[in-house]
This record gives C-alpha cells, structure tokens and sequence, in this order.
C-alpha cells in the first residue's frame, strides 16, 4: 500500500489507490478510515489524486471479490462519490466473472451481460456519477466518525459530506453484515490552509452542512436511495448531531439538503407527523396543511344535501329550491375563500372574487341545458362522478384566469388537492377543467392538447395511438356541456 508515499514524497499526479479494494473487501474499514484521517492531516487534496477501483487485471474480478448484492453496491457508492477519480474495471458493470488482463487476446467464457445488475448500476449508481461536481473535490469534504451509546467508535461506518459552493450531500454507509446505530455529530481534524498558514480543525455535522443556530429552522435533505424526503429539527443537529442506524450493507446518500425557517409551524407540525420517517411528496404535504382551512371552510359542497340539489339540476329535474341551494351554499364557500387570500398565495395560486350574479348566470344556464334529453342522460354516462366533477370546476372558477386552458384547470386541481378533499380519483376530477376552459374545444383541437390527451388515458405503442373508450366518451360529454352551457 504504497499510494501515500508515490504522491507525498513522489509528487505523483495520479496514483491507483488499490488500498480502496483490497481494504474494502477484506472489511479493514478501520485501516482505511485511518488512511483517509492521516491524508486529512496532512493534506486533504492528494485525496484527488486517488484513483479508486474495485478491481484491475491483476485481480479477480470485481463480482467475485465483492458479490453483486449490497455490499457490492455499497462499495461502488463509495467508489462513486469519494474525491479522486473513480475507475471501472472491464465488464464490471455488466458482472462478468472472467478475469482478464493484456496476457489475454480473447475471453475463453461465455457470458452475457447480466441485465438485472446493469439496471442496478442505472438505478443506484449512474445518478451519483452524474454528480460527480459534487463528490470530486476535497475543498468540502470532511469524515465523521459515529459512536455508539457507550461511546465506541462504529468503526465500520463510512460517514462523509462534500459538495460545492452551492449544496452539499452527505454519504453513509455500513461495510459489515452486523446492524448499527449511533450518533454522528464531530468530523476529523483537517488540514485548513488559510493564506500562509495551515492549521487543523474539526467541525460539527451541522456546520459542515452550512446550518444555522435557531429554535424554529429544519433540516431538509432527500434520501437518494428512497426518494423520500427526510425533516430535522437544525437545533438538535447543533446539540446532539444525527442519530443513524444501519442494516448489514447499508447505504444512503443524502442530497437536496437545504435549510428552512419554520415562520407559520408548517414544518413542526410535518415533523411531529412523520416522527423521522419519510415523505414521499414534501410539497403535496405542506400544501394539505395549508389547505387544511379551506377543506373546512367548503365542507357543505361534498355533503349529501349539497350533492342532491345539484343532482338534481344535472338530471334537468332542478327546482328553484335546488337553485337556490346551491347558489347559497357556493356563495358562502366563496366568502369563506376569500379570507384564506394569502393561504392559497402559499400554495402558488391567485384567488379572484366571485360576484353572486356570475354563480347564478352559470346556474341559470347549467339548469337551462339540462332540460334537454340529450345532456339530463349525461348522468347514465358519467354516473355518480358527474356531480363530483361540477363541484370541482365551481370551486376551481375562483383561481383561473379569464384565458384559463385545460392544462391551468388541471393545475388548479392538482394544487387544491380536490382528490383528496372528495375523495375521488384525481384523474376524474382534472376532467372538470373541460367546463371550466376558455380554449377552443372542437375535437380536432382536443386531439392535439396534450393535457386532453392525459385526461383521457393516452398512450402510443408500435406507432399508434390509444385511449381509453369510457375517458374518452365522457371528456366529450363534458366539451359539449361546456359548448352549451357557454364555457
């Protein structure tokens, strides 16, 4: 293990780190987090110069040393996002077995490429090889040892966070079958070269991270390896580091980390919800939170009462009463609404005031059209969703522009997270923005709009173009309806 001394003393540009390798696979994790402390010490950049591989003609092959399974991944993690260079060895991705090497003018196995670990390699590693600006450089990087509950050193845990001047990432990894856990919070000493003079300094997890003291700030990052995004409270990171546990193997990368100051408790309020574990859609959460006002405030329009009386109208059985129900209980949501102006500004929406005259000219017309046959038996065709889907485009009117698409109707939806609110598919509910559109909606257009395309189930194979019947069927129900009724 000679890599130190060819680039210390012998000045050497690039250096084959096969410490990397053979450390690795026997489990010396010990030595080789030693090895990197001492290149710290003395010079965090020669970290650089390293040229990390899993395995070279002089060796077996990387599958035979490190399997193909978490180990094999984990490793090739680290191989992935550790400063230097990292160095793939022929057919390691594709997990040929044959050893190879310049004394060999042809392979003598027969092997095919092994698709499931390619995929793998797609999935886990070649994303952090695209970030590679983030993992390259020393200026950043700093190793942290964890400690168990009695304060021993895990020494089988690989724990680092690097990144640029712009974000940072954190590694971690266990290279050991047994489970972990135990805290991580004050990195290794490290070189600092400060103008002419050079001193070492350790830094605290939360400040290699680039956080800030205070009560109400939290830590936001994601989990590569899950797509989850994770919360932690910034002040605890000060005071106590992270807690991290690990099964055999274990790898997780952590990017997207960022910071945020928790001004209306939104984020207090997701973190005593999910307790550490994680969130598959951050800001899908956040906005139920925020709409968590406005879902109370138009309660009335998914209650039985409300869903009879407009019923009633889509059925062309509609009474003055069912009018005037429905005008009342749109009119009272609308007011409501408007309190909650700055509320929906969180969730990137703009609200505009509803004048009585406008609900009840679109009533008044609603009811009119419906007399016919042809749109009363609309509700055979559509069925129980039918009234689902006018109580969405009347909630959704508040929020669109006067030149609103299709493709800004269904935004609206998504954003109101009317699918959860009535609980009904959203995909069925998007359909409202058919009603509430001001584009042209003659069919040929249609055809063309990729957002109608969505709604109605499009997809393409061999060079055709399908749909689903029913999607489709009842989407023009509704352009026609929204032709009648005059958008």
């Amino acid at each position: 293990m000679m890599e130190s001394y060819f680039v210390r003393t012998l000045g050497m540009h690039r250096v084959y780190n096969s410490a990397f390798m053979h450390m690795l696979k026997n489990q010396d994790n010990k030595k080789y987090r030693d090895m990197i402390k001492a290149t710290l010490e003395y010079d965090p950049d020669i970290l650089k110069r390293y040229v990390n591989f899993m395995n070279n003609p002089d060796e077996e092959t990387a599958i035979a040393q490190f399997g193909d399974g978490d180990k094999y991944f984990g490793v090739c993690t680290l191989l992935a996002t550790l400063p230097g260079l990292p160095m793939f060895g022929h057919g390691q991705i594709e997990g040929f077995r044959e050893k190879y090497g310049m004394e060999y003018q042809r392979a003598y196995w027969d092997e095919s490429p092994n698709e499931g670990l390619i995929e793998e390699h797609r999935r886990r590693i070649f994303p952090l090889l695209k970030m590679r600006w983030l993992f390259s450089e020393s200026r950043y990087f700093q190793l942290f040892d964890a400690y168990d509950g009695y304060g021993n050193v895990l020494e089988s845990v690989f724990a680092y966070t690097n990144g640029d001047d712009n974000q940072m990432t954190m590694v971690l990894y266990n290279n050991q079958y047994e489970r972990v856990e135990g805290w991580i919070n004050h990195s290794a000493p490290k070189l600092v070269k400060d103008g002419g003079e050079r001193h070492l300094e350790t830094v605290s997890l939360a400040e290699s991270l680039r956080l800030r003291r205070g009560v109400r700030r939290f830590l936001v990052y994601r989990n590569f390896n899950n797509g989850k995004t994770y919360l932690y409270p910034s002040s605890k990171l000060f005071e106590e580091g992270l807690r991290v546990s690990f099964n055999g193997y274990e790898t997780k990368v952590f990017t997207n980390i960022y910071e945020v100051e928790d001004i209306d408790g939104v984020y207090e309020r997701l973190y005593e919800k999910y307790q550490g574990h994680g969130i598959q859609d951050l800001a899908h959460e956040i906005s139920v939170l925020y709409l968590g006002p406005f879902f109370e405030a138009v309660e009335p329009v998914k209650g039985q009462k409300f869903y009879k009386d407009l019923k009633a109208i889509l059925e062309g059985k509609g009474s003055a009463v069912n009018r005037r129900n429905v005008m009342q209980t749109l009119g009272s949501c609308y007011t409501y609404m408007e309190e909650f102006d700055s509320l929906f500004s969180k969730i990137g929406l703009n609200l505009h005031i509803m004048k009585p005259q406008m609900i009840l000219d679109v009533l008044n017309r609603l009811d009119d059209v419906c007399r016919f046959p042809v749109f009363a038996n609309a509700n055979m065709i559509i069925g129980y969703d039918l009234p689902r889907i006018f109580a969405s485009a009347f909630l959704t009117l508040p929020f669109l522009s006067a030149n609103a698409t299709l493709e800004e109707g269904v935004r609206v939806v998504q954003h109101l997270q009317l699918d959860r609110f009535f609980e009904t598919d959203a995909s069925i509910l998007a359909r409202c923005a058919i009603l509430t559109a001001k584009q042209d909606l003659d069919i040929r257009v249609l055809l063309e709009d990729k957002t109608f395309l969505d709604l109605i189930g499009r997809n393409e194979y061999q060079g055709i173009r399908w749909f689903r019947g029913e999607a489709f069927q009842e989407c023009m129900y509704l352009a026609v309806f929204a032709k009648a009724i005059g958008n």
